[in-house]
Formats: C-alpha cells, structure tokens, sequence
C-alpha cells in the first residue's frame, strides 16, 4: 500500500507479555516499517534539508505495566509512547531516534513503609545522528501509530 508512507508495513493488535513474574505489560500496540521524506536540520541557519528515509515505529497506548517480584516494585498506568528509529537512504547512512512517552501515574508498589507516586509523566527524546544533524519535528510531522 504505497502512499506519502512509501511502502508500508504495518502489524497493531492488543497485547499482554509477561517475563517470567517479573514483568508484566498489557495494552496496544503497534509496529510499522515504511519510507518516509523528513526535513534534516544541521543545527545552523542553513535551510533544512529533505532526506529520505527508512522509518521503524513502535507506538503503544493505555499500557499498564509492572515490574517487580512477590507484588513489590514499580507500576506504570495509562503509558503511551511513540518510538521512531529512522535511517538515511543511500549517501551517508545517518540514523536517528525520536522518542516521546507519558504515564499517567507511576509508583512503587507493595511497600508499607515506602511510598512514591508520581502522576502525569511526560518524556520527549530527540537524538542528533553521529554527525550532529537532527530530526526537525517543528517543520515535519511523523505519525506513529499506538495501536488498533
């Protein structure tokens, strides 16, 4: 299904993975590979360049997790995020990650003498390529999709 995406992959289903019983994850998720033409900045007043690229997401919403052992350790509610790995086609096979995640409360769990609770968790990653250059989110828009 070519398009603005390119080619396109995509796979989305609502899952629950468990690691042995120490980590348990439930919610959707989606996973999707395409081409994409994203605006490069070099971090100067040069214009933005527009670079084709290989596009891997991974976005997941209203994910509960937890992480512990005998019901003691840390559980996220409400997480969602969207995760892009992204590789310059040809020429000199720059890559960079985007990612960006909340939580709607985050807290250690199953200690009566310790308490921590945090609510409204934001976190926003923009990585440079090797050679400093960046994604430029404020002039191009990826989408990535959190599930069905």
């Amino acid at each position: 299904m070519p398009g603005s995406a390119g080619v396109l992959t995509r796979a989305t289903a609502t899952a629950t993975l468990g690691v042995s019983e120490f980590v348990r994850l439930s919610g959707a998720v989606s996973i999707e590979q395409s081409t994409r033409i994203l605006s490069v900045s070099d971090g100067t007043a040069n214009p933005n360049s527009e670079v084709s690229m290989r596009v891997l997401t991974i976005g997941a919403s209203a994910v509960e997790a937890f992480a512990g052992v005998n019901g003691v350790g840390l559980a996220l509610e409400g997480v969602g995020f969207g995760l892009a790995l992204m590789s310059e086609e040809g020429g000199a096979e720059r890559q960079w990650l985007a990612l960006q995640g909340t939580a709607a409360s985050a807290g250690l769990v199953g200690l009566e003498e310790v308490e921590m609770n945090v609510t409204s968790v934001a976190l926003a990653i923009n990585e440079a390529a090797a050679d400093r250059s960046y994604v430029d989110f404020g002039t191009t828009s990826l989408a990535v999709s959190t599930g069905p």
